[in-house]
């Protein structure tokens, strides 16, 4: 926060439930950790991934870019490739097993 107040723009940070969370803008930036769905069935973290996509399409402007930090790579990167307007830019390791996935959408 205290970066985001001396750059002097405005920034949004989201703490409660995303997938209820409305806003008025779009915005041009996403940044998340995942939570960890290791122990969760495989149909529970597609029907999250699915969910998030979906509703950051609705949060995002085009051109918006998403970083994602998860665990869940098959998942993940199946879930990329799904969404129709998203493009993979780069996945970056983000120590163990965990990987950083930058999105840009069209």
């Amino acid at each position: 926060k205290e970066n985001a107040a001396s750059a002097e723009i405005p920034i949004h940070f989201i703490q409660r439930d995303y997938f209820s969370f409305t806003h008025d803008g779009k915005f041009d930036e996403i940044l998340t950790e995942f939570p960890d769905l290791f122990h969760k069935e495989k149909e529970e973290k597609i029907t999250f991934l699915r969910s998030f996509f979906k509703k950051s399409m609705e949060l995002t402007k085009s051109g918006s870019v998403w970083g994602m930090i998860t665990g869940e790579r098959n998942l993940m990167k199946q879930q990329i490739r799904m969404t129709r307007g998203i493009t993979l830019v780069e996945e970056i390791p983000f120590g163990g097993h965990r990987t950083l996935y930058i999105c840009r959408r069209k």
